[in-house]
């Protein structure tokens, strides 16, 4: 049965293998909430396995999966890599703080709980970028979810190492006394045979903030900033707020970017009902594997071309042009200060060269390191985030300045966003990404300012990072 492939299942066949998965899971269930006393793990996991990979690439869509679900608290998160991908449903457990600077408390938190807790247990979440005024604190737009929230959530499906998974987290100090209300919630997981495509929305009406008089007026007076104080670079961001006529699909967003946006991270946040932080980012902050640590630097931009010769010329000129190279280089500077100081050794690409994505391509360093005994990810998150890429250079005063000029609030764009596991974790950086809300969908996006950028150019640019996310919006 593990070896058809889901297009050529009927209904009821379907129905049949989910149905079984769901009451081995319930056993499994039951069982560890039984023998929980003789368990010494504080957050339990259980798993059932759904298909093997290698029966087709058809097996179960994780992201059709989570979008046919009732519940209102729902994480998506898929890779880059293609090596890992899960969504995630309600909440067994759930950290929070509303003050960006108790953020190495939380995540300080959350390694004590996994150390108390079994293999494979994942906490999803974020964290926004840091604002100068009132410590970070979110504005309506985004209080429902924090200055940092991560999840430890009820149910999963997780595509893994060839194989997908249905999975169960459980508390095992106080699910005991919630047995029956855990296997009702299990009993309404819904899981689809297909799922129909949404048709594309036309927006209404279009916000850019600001407009390009204020942009320009922002790009000048920070460049002659420049002149008058010890700041390099700043990340200038834009806010764009589109308004559709009916209530904005967030999941059919998500798929479209899935498909449209490859070699980028992908990710869902939803902690209420109508309100979803998503995104494809390219950007990775950092990969943690026990001791092994990957980050990147990626900045400076250009469009792709209309076909490989041009292509090719615009990466040649990307790589030569001498504005784009010292933006890109700040942002070097500052992932090699942190990682210097929590790593034994690193290497770094030398020279830059290109990732290519659907609509730009960008100068990209990549790092790998060996991290010193006992450095956290509490340690590392402080250190790297946000990095130069998406802040500026130097990091404290280019935050200070940002908070001067937009006229928005950030949020959780250009924070951190990912996941951390006992022995590993891994997080991209919330860029090319938008908040839902109702019926309005506002998209964040930035340029580097250094000297040599100018209006125009940087507003292009801005204008070429949100299109594939638009694309996926209006088809």
């Amino acid at each position: 049965m593990e070896n058809q492939n889901l297009s050529q299942l009927t209904d009821k066949t379907y129905t049949t293998i989910f149905a079984m998965a769901k009451e081995a899971l319930a056993n499994k269930i039951e069982r560890a909430l039984a023998e929980s006393i003789a368990i010494t793990s504080l957050f339990h996991r259980v798993a059932v396995p759904i298909l093997s990979s290698s029966s087709s690439s058809e097996t179960i869509s994780p992201l059709n999966w989570l979008s046919a679900q009732e519940n209102e608290q729902k994480i998506y998160w898929a890779d880059r890599d293609n090596l890992f991908e899960s969504a995630t449903i309600g909440e067994c457990a759930s950290l929070e703080i509303e003050n960006l600077d108790e953020r190495h408390r939380l995540v300080e938190k959350i390694e004590r709980l996994l150390r108390q807790s079994s293999d494979n247990i994942r906490f999803y979440g974020g964290m926004r970028f840091p604002s100068d005024s009132e410590s970070g604190a979110n504005s309506e737009d985004w209080q429902a979810f924090g200055a940092a929230k991560f999840v430890l959530p009820r149910f999963e499906l997780v595509r893994e190492t060839g194989q997908t998974l249905f999975v169960c987290n459980l508390n095992l100090q106080t699910d005991r006394a919630a047995a029956d209300k855990i296997l009702s919630e299990l009993k309404s997981v819904r899981f689809e045979l297909s799922s129909s495509e949404v048709a594309a929305q036309e927006f209404e009406v279009r916000t850019d903030l600001p407009l390009f008089d204020g942009w320009q007026s922002n790009v000048r007076a920070i460049l002659d900033d420049f002149n008058r104080s010890k700041i390099e670079k700043i990340v200038l961001a834009r806010r764009s707020i589109f308004e559709f006529k009916d209530r904005c699909d967030a999941f059919a967003i998500m798929k479209r970017l899935s498909k449209t946006t490859p070699n980028c991270f992908h990710y869902l946040f939803q902690p209420a009902k109508d309100i979803s932080f998503l995104g494809a980012s390219p950007e990775r902050l950092y990969k943690r594997i026990d001791k092994s640590i990957e980050s990147e630097a990626i900045a400076g931009t250009c469009r792709r071309g209309i076909d490989e010769i041009e292509d090719s010329h615009l990466g040649d000129e990307l790589l030569s042009d001498d504005k784009e190279k010292r933006e890109h280089q700040y942002v070097v500077q500052n992932i090699k200060a942190a990682l210097e100081s929590v790593c034994e050794k690193i290497d770094f690409d030398k020279t830059e060269s290109l990732f290519k994505l659907a609509r730009v391509q960008h100068l990209v360093t990549r790092f790998t390191g060996s991290l010193k005994e006992n450095v956290t990810d509490s340690r590392i998150l402080n250190l790297l985030h946000p990095t130069a890429a998406v802040g500026g250079f130097p990091s404290e005063l280019a935050q200070k300045r940002i908070s001067e000029y937009e006229p928005f609030d950030r949020g959780w764009y250009a924070g951190a966003i990912g996941w951390i596991g006992r022995d590993s974790a891994e997080f991209a950086v919330g860029i090319r990404s938008g908040l839902v809300a109702g019926k309005k969908l506002s998209l964040y996006s930035g340029a580097g300012i250094v000297k040599g950028s100018t209006p125009q150019r940087e507003w292009d640019e801005i204008e070429s990072k949100i299109g594939s996310f638009l694309n996926a919006v209006t088809g």
